[in-house]
């Protein structure tokens, strides 16, 4: 992700367990990166975001498969 090659350049070393977590992720902006708190929240809402997407994609075409295998039986 652009988020984490962005923060990277910037001297930011992130763990992507660091962003799930919001106790690590406040830990980590509170002790090593106060300057880059907005950034790193943002990365953290995006990631949030990109993973329901994946799941909930996937929970839809498993729906739709079931739906369609009972419907032909």
């Amino acid at each position: 992700m652009r988020g984490f090659r962005d923060l990277h350049k910037k001297g930011v070393q992130l763990n992507p367990g660091d962003m799930l977590s919001a106790q690590a992720r406040e830990s980590l902006i509170r002790d090593k990166y106060p300057q880059h708190k907005e950034e790193i929240n943002q990365l953290s809402r995006r990631l949030g975001l990109s993973l329901k997407m994946i799941v909930g994609t996937v929970v839809f075409m498993l729906l739709i498969f079931l739906f369609t295998y009972f419907k032909n039986q």
